[in-house]
């Protein structure tokens, strides 16, 4: 089979790679045509397979039992759970990108909530009255953090 668990691990990155592109593609958030514009460039097809022969690498160093077939480094039915790295890879980077083109901003609310206390044991019971009403947008978390001290500072409870 393997001489060494690097050859074994580098093996591996290839099959699992080919192994993964070759299965059907299922995800709610990326379409199969992201993934793919993904797979099939060849920057990314090596920065994946990296990633699974260092995922390998290191299942290998800690528990090599798992990663033997009569004996030796070999495939098994376990081994294809690292191929998990190709979704994981391109899900991230969609991830990535979509998080780059989102413009961020805090909106402010205000809302009533009816408090019920029970007088004998104490307990609070919470709920809305009417819908919450926004007040302001913030171009930072920190702009609205401070909008909503100071609306504490000018009208919270003494």
């Amino acid at each position: 089979m393997y001489n060494t668990i690097e050859e074994y691990a580098l093996a591996m990155s290839v099959l699992l790679f080919e192994m993964r592109i070759e299965s059907e593609y299922c995800n709610e958030e990326v379409s199969e045509e992201y993934f793919n514009k993904i797979v099939d460039d060849p920057e990314h097809m090596v920065l994946i397979k990296k990633r699974i022969y260092d995922n390998v690498l290191e299942g290998v160093q800690q528990c090599p039992n798992e990663h033997m077939f009569d004996g030796e480094l070999g495939y098994n039915a376990n081994t294809y759970d690292y191929a998990q790295a190709v979704d994981n890879y391109v899900e991230e980077l969609y991830e990535a990108e979509r998080q780059a083109r989102l413009i961020v901003k805090y909106k402010v609310w205000v809302e009533i909530e009816r408090i019920e206390t029970d007088p004998e044991d104490g307990e609070e019971s919470y709920s809305d009255c009417e819908f919450p009403e926004s007040i302001a947008y913030r171009e930072t978390f920190e702009d609205a953090t401070q909008l909503q001290q100071d609306i504490v500072k000018t009208f919270g409870e003494i």
